[in-house]
Formats: structure tokens, C-alpha cells, sequence
């Protein structure tokens, strides 16, 4: 424990030089702070604000704060200390937008003063929005941040990159502050709140954060770089990443931490390693899989903007080899065009490869340090070299290295999803208000003529909806429709329709034949006519001399019978004769005398019943039809003619569904006072076609407020040279930020 010592600097300056109890355990990262825990005795006198230097045998490891002080053990007290660079988690950045053309130096610089506000400065001197109350007229004041707190007398003060003016009393012109034993007075350059601009106070919440040398720092971009209510250290990673860098700590003399940017830090290459590591000789070598992921051929970049627009890039291995083709996704949201792009091809070396290298060694060798090339040889495996991702001493003097990749805990996981929701929020979640829309009616642009629009974006101070002073975004939202006709009304001709036609001849054919089997027939009473219902006796003297029968009515009636003849008996010549009807109901009786010829009998109203009977079986039938010759039906008249209006939506439905519309892929070019917008010109993952709409389209670096501004819209045929039209219609928006923390 003599090669390791810690030097802990309270907030009174007085420093402590705790006695260890154990080795500690040393984490070293190539894309995450430093960390060391180390147990301490009891009765350091520790100060958990105090800042921190950790030096072996002379070089300094690590220099940073205080994380966590915890006392809860009888035996021993557990310090957890992280390198400066941790620090920029607890940092909240304002929203910001350095323009296109910004250098990278000053993009991340810690200095005021300069043409831009730096991260760094940010994460060293700006005062929370919120922090200054209402004084009186222009004053602002910040309670109980005089002299007399821990700020201490202060000597400058400013109004983002603007110096500020010190008095001797609360001011009383704009562009001045005063500090008085108990309060910070301050009046902004334009009269208006501090919560309207980026105030800083050098270095009064100091991270010990510098920035270092960066290879080719003044290069810059074609695109703007905005920041956010957010965490800076992701920020500031991302934009470091952008310039194709890796970023490491350096501990200065000064004691103070400087961010170098490199191409490649580290030691070594793929030709050259600065170690080879043997399994089961001089290392136990295992391997793991980094997040569950498969080898990859691409990397997709996500940037900026949401939709269609949202910036995209695309890394791609060298090597084009057959196999399974694997994906994944890089999600930057706050990058555009070649930044995306340089972050996205930087990523996609840690992406390709998804292989960990677990080394563990016997020894701890304190000369390795991340981003070294080694090599690794494993049994029946060719040897590989990969690049060292994280370090570990532990306490029992070995140690354990990442190379290739390096697993993330779930808490890291978890975080890095947040940060980047973080990152969304700060531009466009609730602390965004839309302070002005404009709406674009829908028109009709062809490939030959382009379509132009103008709006006008008035300030505040010409009584316009935009104010300046707070930082706004200016969006653009874009439908594509069916071209629409400019007619009102069209007269349709109705078609007439010929002969139908004519059928061939039919019929000439038999029926088919099938008997019919006897069926019975149920007794019922009934009114048709029944044979043998009545019974006809003739008497002459002694007994019947004849009997017949006749037909008769089976229904209610009186029966009347008419009989035609004479009775001739040869012995005793003519005679009478006694006519009786009996129907078994009733009966009647009359004479026949010798003269009379038609005599009638009565009998009374009575009915018959018909008894249970079958029918006789019938015999098979059948029957020829006609033969019909062909026939020609006559056609209809000619329909009528329609016209087509806008009621109902009749002329609607001749403009949009007809030849009218644009029935071919497009592109979409869209300036604003002559420049391309971003992401412009637009064509999709295959060409832009009806319905389809571009949203939340930036255009605030392009608009002039208080001017008028022009957009430009062209349409062209997709992979194509034909005509093409649609119509187009969205809107301007302009969201204003004013949120504070």
C-alpha cells in the first residue's frame, strides 16, 4: 500500500491523507469516468464534498471528487471516487445552438468571452435559470450570492459571450451588476430577465475540467450542433465522437483534468500490440457476447428530427463476404449530416465485432491502459488483436481486463436510454411552446413550375408573435395530395348500349315419366256427387215389382226425382203405381197412376258421407313441349348524361381519383430564401408519392424574423425524368424554449 496514495482536499482547503485498509479497486474505461473504491480507517476527518487525488509511485491515476462517503461499517470506512470527467453527469447544459462553421475548440472550450459559449464553461460557470428574482424596473437580483456567501467576491460577470459592466451600487443602466455582502444585483444588456440569456460567473461551480489538446480541433461543420436541458458528459461524447475522436482524461501538475481528442488513443496496432495474452499460460481468457448481439454489417445512424426527416447515416463494413446479414442502431439525436455521418463510421468499429475478451491475470501490469492494442491466443482459435476496453485492479493484486467490447450493466443500459430521452425532451417535450403558426392552403406544383410561398416571421418588437431574446426553433410541415383540376363542374356523356344479342332455339323435349301409387282418402262429409245414395222401389199390388238406382246429390238439398213411363200389368191392365225414395235418412213416396207421366217425390234436406277409400294407381305419363326458334332482345336507351359538381363531392372525386393526379414517385426539393433545408431534397427510402407528409423539418438557421421569407418547392419524377404534379399544403411553426431547471 506504500505505491498508492490518496489525498482528500476538504472545502476549507485543509487537506487528509486517509490510511487505506485493503487495496482498492481500480476501474479504468475507455468510454465511461474513472473510479476507485478504496476502505479507509476509521476518523479521517474525510469531507464528502472534498475533491480528490489518488497518485502510485509518483504518476497521478486519478483526480476527481468524492461519489459516495460511507460509514456504516464498525470496522472501516468505503470511499468511492470518481474521476472530473463524472462530474459533467451532474451538470446540466441550456439550450444552445452553435451555428455551422463553428470550430470544435470552441464548441467545448471552457473560456468566456469568445464567440460562442462553450460546454465546458457551461459546466463550470452557468448560473441555473431561475436562480435571479425580480429587484425592481430592469434589476434582477440573486438572493443571498453576495459577498459574504461561498461565491466570495467575484470580478466578472457575463451575458453569454457579452463582459458585463461592475458598479459600486445596485445598477441603474443596462449591461451592469453589483455585489453587494449579501446579493448579486444585475441589469441584462436589453432590459430584459436573465432567464432570456446564458449568464456565467467564471468558473464559480468548477469541475476541474479543461479542455485539452484535440487532434485537428478547429475543424468544423457544415451543420449547426444544438445542446439541450441536459446532461452534458453524453453531449459532450457525442459531439467529440462527431469529430471522429476518442476522448481521454489528462491529469495536469495544475491539478486539473484536461479532456485530450484523439483518432486512436492508446498504445500499439493490429500489426504492433503492446502485449500477447496466452491462455492457461500467462491468462485465463473467456468470452462473452456485448448486449446479446450478433455480428453486424451495418450500423444505422439516428440523428435529429423525427419522421422522414430524421437524420440518418450509414456504416458499413469493408468486407462485402456472404452470410447472415445483421443490423443495428446508433441513436445520436443530436447530430446532423457529416457529424452523423463521422459518429455513425466511428461507432460502427465497436459495433462490427460484438466478441468480449475476458483477461484475467495473475499480476497487475500498471503500464497497460485502455485503448493499448493487445493480442490474444486461445487453443485451437487464431490469435486476434483487439483493443483494451476496460482495466481492473482488484485487491488481491490481479487483474481483469475487457478487450474488443466491454459489457454494460444493466444500470448503464438503463441509463443510456434515458440519457437519450433527456436529450429529445430538452427540444421538443414540455418546456416547448408553440408560439406561432402559419398555414399552407393546399396548391399545385408541377415538375415544370416550381410553387412559391412566402411568409413573414415578425418580432416582438414589431408586435409580432416571436420574441428573440428566447432561443426558438422554426419548423416546417409538408403533405403531399392529388393535383387538384381548377374546374368547377363536368358534364359526363351517357353511353348507349346495342342488341343484347340473341339465344339459340329450345324446347322440343319430354317430360319424364313416373307412375303415381295408390294413395287412401279419409271418410268426410261432402257436397259432390255420389253414385247409388238413393234407391228407387216400384210397388204394384203386392210386393216391389222393379228396383233401380239412380244418380243423386251428396249434399244439402231437397231431392226431387222425375220418373218417365207407365206400369202395364197384363193381367189387370193399367194400375197404380207407388213411387218410394229412401236415402237411408229419409224417405218419400208418390203414385204413378196410369196417366200421369212425370210425377215427382220429395224427400227433406239431408246430407251424405263419403267413406275411407283408396285412390286407383295411375299410370305413367308424359308430354311434349313446343320447339321455340331464337330470340333477339332489343338494347336499352342511351343513359342519360351526369353532371359532376362540387356538391356532394362529386368533383372531388373526378380530380383526385382520375389521370389528374401524379401517378409516379417523386422527389421533393425544399429551400427556404434559397437554401436547401435540411435533409432537402426529399425522396423516402424509395421516392415520396400521395399521402405521404415530411414533418418537424428544421428551418430555424434559414428564416430572418422580422423579414419577409420564401420557401421554394420542385418536384421531379423519382429515378425518372417524366412529368409529374401533386399539390402540396403544411404549415410554419415556431416553438419558443423558455424552460428552466
Amino acid at each position: 500500500m506504500k505505491d498508492l496514495d490518496i489525498i482528500i482536499t476538504n472545502p476549507d482547503g485543509g487537506k487528509v491523507y486517509p490510511t487505506l485498509a485493503d487495496l482498492p479497486i481500480y476501474d479504468e474505461f475507455m468510454d465511461r469516468p474513472r473510479r476507485m473504491v478504496a476502505k479507509i480507517e476509521k476518523g479521517s476527518a474525510v469531507h464528502p464534498r472534498g475533491t480528490v487525488k489518488v497518485v502510485r509511485r509518483g504518476k497521478t491515476i486519478l483526480l476527481g471528487h468524492i461519489k459516495k462517503f460511507d460509514q456504516s461499517k464498525p470496522e472501516y470506512d468505503t470511499l468511492t471516487l470518481d474521476s472530473a470527467e463524472a462530474l459533467l453527469e451532474d451538470r446540466i447544459g441550456a439550450f444552445y445552438r452553435y451555428p455551422a462553421g463553428t470550430t470544435l475548440n470552441a464548441m467545448l472550450s471552457e473560456k468566456l468571452g469568445g464567440s460562442v459559449v462553450g460546454l465546458l464553461a457551461m459546466a463550470n460557470s452557468l448560473v441555473p435559470k431561475g436562480s435571479f428574482i425580480h429587484h425592481s424596473g430592469a434589476v434582477y437580483r440573486w438572493a443571498g450570492r453576495g459577498t459574504s456567501s461561498h461565491l466570495g467576491a467575484i470580478s466578472q460577470l457575463f451575458q453569454g459571450t457579452t463582459l458585463l459592466t461592475k458598479v459600486s451600487d445596485i445598477p441603474t443602466s443596462p449591461g451592469t451588476w453589483y455585489q453587494s455582502s449579501n446579493d448579486l444585483y444585475l441589469w441584462t444588456t436589453d432590459n430584459r430577465s436573465p432567464d432570456y440569456h446564458l449568464i456565467l460567473i467564471p468558473s464559480f461551480k468548477d469541475t476541474m475540467l479543461r479542455l485539452g489538446a484535440l487532434e485537428n480541433g478547429n475543424q468544423t461543420f457544415q451543420v449547426c450542433f444544438e445542446v439541450g436541458e441536459t446532461e452534458l458528459l453524453p453531449t459532450i461524447k457525442s459531439l467529440i465522437l462527431a469529430g471522429g475522436l476518442e476522448y481521454q482524461p489528462r491529469y495536469g501538475k495544475d491539478e486539473l483534468v484536461y479532456i485530450d481528442g484523439k483518432t486512436v488513443l492508446g498504445k500499439g496496432s493490429d500489426n504492433s500490440p503492446t502485449a500477447t495474452y496466452i491462455d492457461g499460460k500467462n491468462a485465463e481468457i473467456s468470452t462473452d457476447t456485448i448486449d446479446g448481439l450478433g455480428e453486424i454489417q451495418a450500423l444505422i445512424g439516428q440523428g435529429a428530427g423525427s419522421g422522414m426527416t430524421r437524420q440518418a447515416a450509414t456504416a458499413m463494413g469493408q468486407a462485402t463476404a456472404p452470410g447472415v446479414w445483421r443490423e443495428a442502431v446508433y441513436q445520436a439525436p443530436g447530430l446532423y449530416g457529416d457529424m452523423l455521418r463521422t459518429a455513425t463510421e466511428k461507432a460502427f468499429q465497436d459495433y462490427a465485432d460484438p466478441t468480449i475478451y475476458n483477461i484475467q491475470t495473475l499480476d497487475q501490469d500498471w503500464a497497460q491502459s485502455v485503448g493499448n492494442y493487445v493480442e490474444i491466443r486461445r487453443d485451437r482459435h487464431m490469435p486476434v488483436v483487439r483493443r483494451i476496453k476496460h482495466i481492473q485492479m482488484k485487491p488481491d493484486g490481479a487483474m481483469f481486463m475487457e478487450v474488443g467490447q466491454r459489457l454494460r450493466t444493466i444500470k448503464e443500459l438503463l441509463r443510456a436510454g434515458d440519457e437519450i430521452q433527456r436529450t429529445l425532451s430538452s427540444f421538443y417535450g414540455i418546456h416547448s411552446k408553440n408560439a406561432w403558426t402559419w398555414q399552407i392552403s393546399p396548391q399545385n406544383v408541377d415538375s415544370s413550375t416550381p410553387l412559391v410561398v412566402e411568409f413573414d416571421l415578425r418580432s416582438s418588437e414589431e408586435n409580432g408573435e416571436i420574441d428573440p431574446n428566447f432561443p426558438f426553433q422554426v419548423l416546417l410541415d409538408v403533405r403531399l395530395d392529388w393535383f387538384k383540376s381548377s374546374v368547377k363542374s363536368a358534364t359526363v356523356t351517357g353511353a348507349g348500349h346495342g342488341n343484347v344479342g340473341s339465344h339459340g332455339g329450345y324446347g322440343g323435349r319430354s317430360t319424364s315419366s313416373k307412375p303415381m301409387t295408390a294413395h287412401g282418402v279419409p271418410a268426410q262429409d261432402v257436397t259432390g256427387v255420389y253414385e247409388g245414395l238413393a234407391d228407387i222401389y216400384g210397388y204394384s199390388g203386392w210386393g216391389p215389382y222393379s228396383q233401380s238406382s239412380i244418380g243423386a246429390w251428396g249434399h244439402y238439398h231437397n231431392m226431387y226425382f222425375f220418373a218417365y213411363g207407365v206400369a202395364y200389368v197384363s193381367q189387370f191392365g193399367y194400375a197404380d203405381v207407388v213411387v218410394t225414395i229412401n236415402d237411408g235418412t229419409d224417405s218419400a213416396s208418390t203414385y204413378f197412376g196410369p196417366t200421369s207421366r212425370f210425377p215427382s217425390v220429395c224427400v227433406g234436406s239431408h246430407k251424405h258421407t263419403l267413406p275411407y277409400h283408396y285412390t286407383n294407381e295411375a299410370g305413367s305419363q308424359s308430354h311434349e313441349t313446343a320447339w321455340e326458334g331464337a330470340q333477339t332482345r332489343a338494347g336499352s336507351p342511351q343513359h342519360l348524361d351526369q353532371i359532376l359538381d362540387e356538391i356532394g363531392d362529386k368533383i372531388n372525386f373526378a380530380v383526385n381519383c382520375l389521370s389528374t393526379g401524379s401517378a409516379a414517385l417523386l422527389v421533393l426539393s425544399v429551400k427556404c430564401n434559397s437554401k436547401h433545408v435540411p435533409g432537402s431534397p426529399f425522396a423516402g427510402s424509395g421516392g415520396l408519392y400521395i399521402g405521404d407528409s415530411l414533418d418537424n423539418i428544421d428551418i430555424s438557421e434559414l428564416v430572418s424574423v422580422g423579414s419577409r421569407n420564401t420557401l421554394t418547392f420542385e418536384v421531379s419524377e423519382y429515378m425518372g425524368q417524366g412529368p409529374v404534379k401533386c399539390s402540396i399544403s403544411g404549415n410554419v411553426s415556431v416553438s419558443a424554449i423558455i424552460s428552466a431547471f
